[in-house]
């Protein structure tokens, strides 16, 4: 009896090491398949960035804007979509870039909106500032002086007339013209020379 157990003994110790040999292989490619299988976790999408430009940010009304999105960029994807509000009240622009006319005097707020190809979204925004027209008040007559020396002679009569001291309360004298009213052509000058004394001789004898 003592050498059946003494042979069985060996037996059942080399089948335990066998196993646990089986065992711990097939563990270990288990590991590694749970490890690099399809179903670890991916990474979370990122928002775009939104970015816009104007080339004009004030001016008199009607002012023409343009404005440009054309910029806005994804870190991990593409922009699938753009849209831009100009602010009042005017239709929202699908697309990167247009122009828009403010008609009336305010303040606007231009939003660009972009949204990336996983569905988030990122907005930016710039303000245009429109001011009304002042209306030019009507243009005003210039007024007329004249000096004449002398002012009365026997003929032949030399004179001299100063139209100088004309002005003009809302701008300048643009021409000015001189008529003795003795069927001879007038003097006439433009500036930056203004007839300030022109002399003619009169031969006209006295009236009867």
């Amino acid at each position: 009896m003592r050498r059946k157990n003494i042979a069985a003994t060996p037996f059942a110790v080399i089948a335990s090491v066998a196993l646990a040999g089986c065992g711990g292989g097939g563990g270990s490619s288990s590991d590694d398949n749970g490890g690099g299988g399809p179903n670890s976790p991916t990474s979370a999408n990122q928002a775009p960035t939104a970015r816009l430009t104007l080339d004009h940010a004030s001016g008199n009304a009607p002012l023409t804007v343009t404005a440009s999105a054309t910029d806005s960029s994804d870190a991990d994807g593409t922009i699938a979509s753009t849209t831009i509000n100009f602010g009042d009240g005017g239709a929202v622009f699908n697309g990167t870039g247009t122009t828009h006319t403010y008609g009336t005097a305010g303040t606007f707020t231009v939003t660009v909106t972009v949204t990336d190809n996983g569905g988030m979204t990122a907005t930016t925004t710039k303000t245009v500032t429109v001011a009304s027209v002042v209306s030019q008040p009507a243009n005003q007559a210039p007024v007329a002086q004249l000096s004449v020396t002398p002012t009365s002679g026997p003929a032949p009569l030399s004179v001299s007339a100063d139209a100088s001291a004309s002005s003009d309360p809302d701008g300048t004298i643009a021409s000015t013209a001189i008529d003795f009213g003795d069927a001879m052509p007038p003097l006439r000058a433009s500036p930056p020379r203004l007839i300030s004394s022109a002399r003619r001789e009169r031969t006209r004898s006295p009236r009867p």
